[in-house]
């Protein structure tokens, strides 16, 4: 019988058994980080699953790409940070050599962890398409350089140790992505975000070190930095993206007023001056007023509504995206091939066939915020223009 989590038992009180049922949703879900140390047995169907007994088992039935991750700290540069994308034979020996490595979305194909996620999904009332639970597993000595994510997430040490610092992001309040200083300021980041962040981590940080049953939850933005004590560490992490209000907003509003023929209609005469700036403005004004009526019959429904469905995106049916690998001559090489009498090839640098790799194993739909935050190493600039370029050749389409 397949291992699964207990009927009677939530989810998050297994994670966090020393609190009251619901306290944690109360206290600390989503803005106050907290940390519990317990038995790894109290976690019902999770940390005894056979996939996740060791490295090897998790990689032997791994269905996707790994992302082997060059953390910088057996090296000179010290805030170097890279990853890139692996099959999954191939990641053990890096893995072995003494590299950390990242087995994204495993709720995807391991069958317990999916019932886990959907519980938890669930029981925090996040959208299940906004739920994932990732692996990392880190060689002793190593681990992850600091940096924050853009989501909420829960931290399960299955394996191991690892010591975790960690400290609350007085900068830049509720981030909506991720951020790794090596890779510089992504531009959304740009727009509300001090010109310089701090190189170190805040004085303020604490260390919290996680054992088998070790449970952490750090809300969006937490500054984090990881290494693996004492022997290797294999963990989960549950990721949880609730969508911050301005896009839940801005996507029911857009749905609302593009079936309006005022709000479609060319926005000319702004870049204008003297009379016809003038009558620019006064339609600008016109459409304002009927903005603000617009946001005062919102409710939390429309909201929903427009969540579902929004800006899924997908392979076309019958696609394929044959990766070629590289030589010692030639870069690596993706064709793609819409129909038997239709294929391409990609021209791309060697750093986006993680990109193409992600895009190849993921089944059924996606949200681009998915895809960005899956691929840092390229930025999310670059993975938009992907997604774009993919969507205009007709490889991706929207989900009805």
């Amino acid at each position: 019988m397949e291992p699964s989590t207990s009927a009677d038992t939530s989810c998050v009180d297994q994670l966090f058994s020393r609190l009251r049922s619901g306290e944690f949703a109360s206290r600390y879900w989503p803005n106050r980080h907290y940390v519990e140390h317990g038995e790894a047995s109290r976690l019902t169907g999770l940390c005894s699953l056979p996939e996740l007994e060791s490295v090897d088992s998790l990689l032997a039935v791994a269905r996707a790409d790994v992302r082997v991750i060059f953390d910088g700290r057996r090296s000179e540069d010290q805030e170097r940070y890279e990853e890139i994308g692996v099959q999954p034979r191939q990641a053990l020996p890096l893995y072995r050599s003494g590299l950390s490595v990242c087995l994204a979305s495993v709720d995807r194909w391991v069958p317990g962890v999916k019932s886990w996620i959907d519980k938890l999904a669930a029981e925090l009332e996040v959208p299940r398409d906004l739920a994932m639970c990732n692996a990392y597993a880190s060689r002793l000595g190593t681990g992850l350089a600091k940096h924050w994510d853009g989501h909420e997430v829960l931290i399960v040490q299955l394996r191991g140790s690892k010591l975790w610092r960690i400290a609350e992001n007085r900068d830049v309040p509720w981030p909506t992505v991720n951020y790794v200083p090596s890779f510089g300021l992504p531009s959304e980041l740009r727009r509300y975000c001090p010109s310089s962040l701090p190189t170190e981590m805040p004085d303020s940080s604490t260390e919290v070190e996680m054992r088998p049953g070790s449970v952490l939850f750090l809300p969006r933005g937490f500054w984090h930095a990881t290494e693996a004590t004492d022997e290797d560490s294999l963990s989960l992490t549950f990721s949880l993206s609730p969508l911050p209000w301005v896009d839940l907003v801005t996507e029911a509003l857009a749905k609302r007023l593009v079936c309006k023929d005022r709000w479609r209609e060319p926005a000319v005469g702004i870049a204008s001056e003297g009379k016809g700036k003038q009558r620019t403005q006064e339609l600008f004004s016109a459409l304002a007023s009927e903005l603000v009526q617009e946001m005062s019959t919102l409710t939390l429904d429309d909201l929903y509504r427009s969540l579902e469905g929004a800006e899924l995106v997908q392979c076309r049916p019958g696609v394929r995206i044959e990766i070629e690998a590289p030589t010692r001559s030639d870069p690596p090489k993706v064709h793609i091939v819409l129909s038997p009498e239709e294929a391409f090839e990609v021209e791309t640098e060697p750093e986006w066939i993680g990109a193409f790799h992600w895009l190849n194993e993921r089944k059924g739909t996606f949200r681009p915020g998915e895809f960005m935050d899956a691929l840092p190493e390229i930025g999310r600039d670059t993975a938009e223009a992907i997604l774009t370029t993919l969507e205009n050749a007709g490889v991706l389409e929207r989900a009805a």
